[in-house]
């Protein structure tokens, strides 16, 4: 048997594309085969930009190919209201979103259950953006700073939802390790990163409370290099 799922159309607004408006396909068929594409277009630096991925499913294995031609987020974690931040973005401009552009393809093998385990490679091409869209009042700061350059990168990354907690709080810890070899003697230097991300939710009465703890550590090819980082939210 086989079944399609889709996502008719999502938008939201940021200052590289603008209004940008998108949406996605994808089927999964016989043999533990998927087959997944997304697109979107943004109406102020009219370019498109586009996902395809292929999978199969084999004895608790997961393997998937995939293409793509689009933005990246810089950062570890991704803007947790899309619908705010177009809005904020749209009437102030303030978009907190820090985007790059990406082209590539990856390779990725999981496994697991309760604790997911996956092993992942990439060779893409990464380039800056500009700031093409006009806020209803203020000035867009500057779009993220990304070198140009071409990038092998290799990842593991494990996601346990065996966390210890009390009966009416959920939990689910990520570890994700990634080593970066930039092309070229004058782009930037090759380096390695660990990052935990760690996710608590409660139910109450009241509402719902989310907390997310994110720390990262980039070890360089120089001593000086070596950074560590502690961020911690916790929102209703």
């Amino acid at each position: 048997a086989s079944d399609w799922s889709s996502d008719v159309c999502s938008s939201d607004l940021n200052r590289v594309e603008g209004l940008a408006l998108g949406g996605g396909a994808a089927w999964r068929g016989p043999g533990g085969w998927s087959f997944g594409l997304a697109a979107r277009y943004g109406l102020d630096d009219r370019r498109g930009k586009v996902e395809t991925s292929v999978a199969r499913e084999l004895r608790g294995w997961r393997v998937s190919v995939r293409a793509f031609d689009g933005l990246r987020a810089a950062g570890d974690a991704d803007e947790a209201s899309l619908l705010a931040n177009s809005f904020a973005a749209q009437e102030v401009a303030a978009d907190v979103t820090d985007d790059y552009h990406v082209t590539g393809a990856a390779l990725a093998i999981e496994r697991g259950t309760a604790t997911r385990w996956r092993v992942w490679a990439e060779r893409v091409a990464e380039a800056p953006v500009v700031v093409h869209a006009t806020p209803a009042s203020g000035t867009f700061r500057e779009a993220f700073a990304a070198a140009r350059a071409s990038v092998t990168r290799f990842g593991l990354e494990g996601t346990s939802h065996r966390v210890q907690l009390p009966a009416d709080v959920r939990g689910v810890a990520t570890l994700r390790a990634t080593l970066a070899a930039p092309d070229g003697a004058t782009g930037p230097r090759s380096y390695a990163r660990v990052a935990l991300d760690a996710d608590l939710v409660r139910e109450s009465p009241v509402g719902t409370l989310a907390m997310r703890t994110l720390a990262v550590s980039v070890f360089g090819t120089r001593s000086e290099e070596h950074t560590s980082e502690l961020q911690s939210l916790a929102y209703l």
